[in-house]
């Protein structure tokens, strides 16, 4: 049997069983509403900065903390994804110092990152 915590639903592994039964919550498993300064810890970005930034956009007109919190996040992960990325091919050519050449290559290398093409010029 396969536990997901997520939404407490254990799914038999038989092939022609196919029974889905519906736990009730697990302690464990339960919801806790944590509150901003929980959140911070795990950021390493300012909110109050990245909250900044998203009013820029003359379409926002509310920004709802949970909002900045999720930005803010996706946005550290995305750094970290391409520093990752570009610091596996500095690793290739053997050298320490991260240039701008190889951010370049990077996101000319990965689809996903076409959206970035043009803009360190």
């Amino acid at each position: 049997m396969d536990n997901i915590d997520v939404c407490s639903v254990v799914v038999s592994q038989e092939e022609n069983a196919g029974d889905v039964e519906v736990a009730a919550p697990t302690e464990k498993s339960a919801v806790t509403k944590k509150s901003p300064n929980q959140n911070r810890k795990f950021l390493r970005l300012p909110l109050a900065r990245v909250k900044h930034m998203m009013k820029q956009d003359p379409d926002v007109s509310i920004i709802g903390q949970d909002s900045v919190f999720l930005v803010a996040k996706a946005t550290e992960m995305f750094i970290e994804m391409l520093g990752k990325k570009t610091s596996d091919q500095i690793a290739n050519t053997k050298r320490k110092t991260m240039l701008r050449r190889d951010v370049d290559s990077v996101v000319a290398k990965i689809p996903n990152l076409c959206f970035l093409e043009g803009t360190l010029d």
